[in-house]
């Protein structure tokens, strides 16, 4: 007996794709509900949860800044949230409209721009704004950036140690070479010097001629005469009269005497008294006064001790030496020969170069770069970085600001709920919006920007430190397999 189709149709088993179909199916279950489980309990506290949360469980926000004066922003200028010690991005600009005929600009000054808000942002409240930030682009700050404290401290250890263990090597080395230099330098500037003022004599002497009346007349020769000569007068006399005193004691009477009377006779031999003088000061005074040289160098040091500190004397050649300073004609003189002498001088240029190009220099400057060859390479390093770990923090910031024009602005974000905002100057936004002085519908979808006048670092790390970078390929290494 034949059997029906129908049922030898409903007894057959399921075809290669249904069945991938059903396995794939049940995959999919698993891993959603394995998904499940892991986020109810292992990460429902992590920070990694709450932040997957704060991101994709929030609606992004569109807002609108305004400003009553003009901002430096550019599209896609990042929004940062600074708080509690941590720095997190929560927007970034994403329309500014610079008016008709500048649709394609996103760069510019503007007192308005359309932002994004990321659902990790916190919620708006009235008095909350933004701050504009730009970075620093000064060759000061490229300075700054590229050598921080811990970096300059470490440049001037590494080059310390490289000086103190080449120190005597390299002095013996440059001695001669220094002391050629600056001999031809003090010759030729002293020769140059007094070719400089002859040429410039007339103009010199119209300038002593107007202070000879206007500053030594009336100031300098009153000054000596009232307060530097008593000085020097009771200074210095106890210890003439003490050295006359004893010179006189030497002094023969008779000798002088019957010399000078000889020398006024009509005899033939003459000056019998300058001799008699010339062998006085030889033999007596002249001991005398060199027994008391130490006595002249301490009244010396007093002279100078308390004319120097006399307050008219003070006052007198301070406004004498700023008379002179400010004196245009003075001072254009003054850099004519300083241009003269060491600016344009050839002969000195010549000379240093004759000096400093020589085989001598050549093998000192040779002998010196293969000893200073390491500390270079450690100094480059500590600026740059090196192939070997990656480029610094402090050159990628660099680069990118001044190649790829990145970090040069930014915004952050201050509000109530973040407890970030300066209240006094939330209240005055408020009052400022209430009283109609700010253009804005509701401080919840508008918000304020101010300018930062303070130069200040972008606050996220363009590089990671090069300590942490090195730690990682050194377990990198020592974890894989030979």
């Amino acid at each position: 007996m034949v059997q029906p189709q129908i049922e030898s149709q409903a007894m057959s088993f399921p075809g290669k794709t249904e069945t991938k179909s059903i396995v794939g199916g049940l995959i999919w279950l698993l891993a959603i509900a394995g998904l499940i489980i892991l986020f109810n309990s292992n990460l429902r506290n992590s920070s990694i949860f709450a932040r997957m949360k704060s991101y994709f469980g929030n609606q992004s926000r569109a807002i609108e800044l305004f400003s009553s004066d003009y901002q430096r922003i550019g599209v896609a200028d990042p929004i940062f949230l600074q708080a509690d010690g941590e720095t997190v991005r929560v927007g970034n600009i994403t329309h500014i409209d610079f008016g008709p005929g500048y649709e394609g600009y996103k760069l510019g000054d503007n007192k308005t721009a359309q932002v994004t808000l990321f659902g990790n942002a916190p919620p708006l409240a009235p008095g909350d704004y933004v701050v504009v930030h730009q970075a620093g682009n000064s060759a000061e700050w490229v300075v700054r950036t590229m050598m921080p404290p811990k970096t300059r401290q470490k440049i001037i250890g590494l080059m310390t140690e490289a000086w103190t263990q080449n120190e005597e090597e390299l002095v013996k080395l440059f001695t001669p070479l220094i002391e050629d230099s600056v001999a031809d330098f003090g010759r030729i500037v002293k020769e140059d010097l007094q070719t400089a003022i002859e040429k410039h004599g007339e103009e010199i002497e119209e300038l002593t001629s107007r202070y000879r009346d206007q500053l030594v007349n009336r100031e300098i020769l009153p000054l000596i005469s009232d307060e530097i000569w008593p000085i020097v007068r009771e200074e210095s006399q106890p210890l003439a009269e003490e050295i006359g005193r004893e010179i006189w004691q030497e002094v023969s009477v008779w000798r002088f005497g019957w010399r000078y009377l000889y020398d006024k006779s009509p005899l033939p031999q003459k000056k019998l008294a300058e001799k008699e003088f010339n062998r006085f000061v030889e033999k007596s005074a002249g001991p005398i006064l060199e027994s008391h040289l130490e006595d002249f160098i301490k009244v010396q040091e007093s002279l100078l001790s308390k004319i120097s500190s006399n307050e008219k004397v003070k006052q007198t050649f301070s406004k004498t030496a700023t008379v002179i300073s400010n004196d245009p004609k003075f001072r254009e003189l003054v850099a004519t020969i300083f241009q003269e002498v060491l600016v344009e001088n050839e002969r000195l240029a010549e000379s240093l170069k004759e000096t400093w190009k020589s085989p001598k220099a050549q093998q000192a400057m040779d002998h010196a770069s293969q000893r200073f060859d390491p500390v270079v390479t450690d100094i480059g390093a500590t600026l740059f970085g090196s192939t070997s770990t990656a480029i610094t923090p402090e050159f990628a910031r660099v680069l990118r600001n001044k190649v790829l024009h990145k970090d040069e602005r930014w915004l952050t974000l201050h509000t109530q709920a973040s407890g970030n905002r300066d209240e006094k100057l939330a209240n005055m936004i408020v009052e400022r919006i209430e009283n109609g002085k700010m253009n804005s519908e509701t401080g919840r979808t508008r918000l304020p920007m101010i300018t930062s006048l303070v130069v200040e670092d972008f606050p996220i790390a363009a590089a990671p430190e090069i300590e942490e970078v090195v730690r990682q390929k050194v377990a990198e290494k020592r974890d894989s397999p030979e």
